[in-house]
């Protein structure tokens, strides 16, 4: 048999770029066209070049692949080293080899299982034509590096290819993404093209945009809420932007997609922005004038409840300021009254002390013991029941012991002594044995008001002890008519420090109808029975 022409030789390398022969056929052919002189060298680069381009853009990635592979590096052998058309065709094997192990690493059915892949390749099969990376983004509602991530892989599996547009990358379904989308029933009819006028239809002020921002159309109802009477006088997005902002007097961003402007007098617009099925931007239009009418009279009102509250808090500041003042002032008012009273119920027991041991002495008058005893009074009461209305969150719950029976002793006398009372307790010699551990201040403020207060209403107290770890005492007095008996007697201060110091000042009817029963209880740490104060 006579050798092939390089006429059919030339041939032959042409049906191996269109895909009509197998790797065994075309090993054949190539040997023979490399064996020919002058060899057709450039031609047969020019097959393999074709052949790994339909290769790689079908993803045809089969048994094949390999026996091709092979071809191309024993015809870049025979070619010859050195030869920059052999580099060449060494190139397009190593392309070819990189590709079947991508194929095997990332198989096309792990990349569709991928989450968003499938997403991603309905839109652009809904849409029928590239779109905008933005678009894409806001249609799925996907973040740039989720967005990157899936639709690298989709173009690596070829089933979407990617251009620029200026900035920004646009994408497209390859034929072999057709054909799958095809296969996968994804594609969803839209309802909308540039031709139908859809939005004519709607009864809400609707305008459309293409991906690219072009205006496509807008209903009646749109351009008369916007001005915009004219017919097909809808500018491109971003400029019917850049005009809405300028001519507005105010805007307010709610959300990535929804804005209002006030267009007028009062008049405002919202405006919320979609992206549909198709990639275009479809913008609805409500005139909210009335919404926000509300909102600026509410917004106006708070404002003043701004200014009040802040009114009333420089007043609360003020007033916190002359009451630290008033109690720097009175402190030391009852420092002075203190000591001027100690001093002069010395002198008063030392000139007692002299009327008693010397001879010959008158007896001591009674109004002087009279005297003695109010110095006692005005100590006691104004050293340990005139205390800052603030004594447990001032000084704290500071604990230490106190002899029950003096306590209540010296309570029981200032109390008749400033209130002209008689009030008799005849347990106190009792508890005279009896020393508690707690709260000690807090204690004597309490009970010297409960003792004070309820002595200038008629009370008398009738009880108090130690049981467990309580310290209590009753005061019985008369039903107040129609009143709250602690509010009525003025406890509500002998209250407040009682339950500050975890205690309680308790109102409890007695056997007789017209009398109460007022129970103070403190906390007490311990009790012992040798007086320690």
């Amino acid at each position: 048999m006579p050798p092939p022409s390089r006429k059919a030789l030339e041939s032959a390398l042409d049906e191996i770029a269109r895909g009509d022969a197998t790797p065994s056929e075309a090993a054949a052919i190539i040997r023979r066209a490399l064996a020919i002189e002058p060899p057709l060298v450039h031609r047969v680069y020019d097959a393999l070049r074709d052949v790994t381009w339909r290769t790689l853009t079908s993803r045809s990635f089969g048994d094949e692949l390999r026996d091709w592979f092979e071809l191309f590096r024993h015809a870049s052998a025979l070619i010859g080293d050195g030869s920059a058309v052999a580099e060449k065709i060494r190139a397009l094997a190593d392309l070819l080899s990189q590709s079947s192990r991508f194929s095997e690493y990332q198989p096309l059915e792990e990349v569709l299982g991928r989450k968003h892949s499938k997403s991603v390749l309905k839109a652009l099969g809904t849409a029928g034509k590239a779109l905008k990376k933005s678009a894409l983004k806001n249609l799925l509602g996907l973040e740039d590096a989720n967005l990157s991530r899936v639709t690298g892989a989709l173009q690596g599996s070829g089933l979407i290819e990617r251009s620029s547009s200026g900035k920004e990358a646009s994408f497209l379904l390859t034929e072999l993404g057709e054909r799958w989308v095809r296969k996968s029933n994804l594609l969803v009819e839209s309802g909308s093209t540039s031709s139908d006028g859809w939005w004519l239809k709607s009864p809400f002020p609707l305008a459309v945009w293409d991906t690219d921002g072009s205006p496509v159309g807008a209903n009646e109802a749109f351009r008369s809420l916007t001005t915009q009477n004219a017919e097909g006088d809808l500018p491109p997005l971003s400029d019917w932007r850049l005009d809405l902002t300028k001519t507005a007097r105010d805007e307010r961003r709610i959300s990535g997609n929804t804005w209002q402007v006030e267009v007028g007098e009062g008049k405002w617009l919202q405006f919320v922005q979609k992206v549909m099925a198709d990639g275009r931007y479809c913008t609805l239009a409500d005139d909210i004038s009335a919404q926000m009418e509300l909102i600026r009279s509410l917004e106006h009102q708070l404002r003043i409840a701004a200014g009040a509250q802040a009114s009333l808090q420089q007043e609360l500041t003020d007033s916190e300021r002359r009451l630290q003042a008033f109690r720097s002032a009175t402190q030391e008012i009852k420092e002075g009254l203190v000591k001027v009273a100690a001093s002069s119920n010395e002198r008063i027991r030392n000139l007692l002390q002299n009327f008693a041991h010397s001879p010959g002495q008158a007896r001591v008058p009674q109004e002087l013991q009279e005297v003695g005893r109010s110095l006692d009074a005005i100590q006691y009461a104004v050293g340990n029941v005139m205390a800052p209305v603030d004594i447990v969150r001032r000084e704290g719950l500071h604990v230490g012991w106190m002899n029950v029976g003096l306590t209540i002793r010296q309570s029981v006398n200032a109390a008749n002594v400033m209130c002209a009372g008689e009030m008799k307790y005849k347990g106190d010699n009792i508890l005279d044995a009896q020393s508690i551990h707690g709260p000690v201040s807090s204690m004597r403020v309490a009970m010297g008001h409960l003792i004070l207060v309820g002595a200038s209403h008629g009370g008398q107290l009738v009880d108090a002890g130690i049981s467990g770890k309580k310290f209590f005492a009753t005061l019985k007095a008369v039903r107040p008519a129609g009143q709250d008996a602690v509010t009525s007697f003025n406890l509500s201060y002998c209250k407040e420090v009682a339950d500050r110091m975890g205690g309680s000042l308790i109102v409890q009817g007695s056997d007789s109808d017209r009398e109460v029963l007022l129970k103070l209880n403190c906390p007490v740490d311990k009790a012992e029975a040798r007086a320690k104060t």
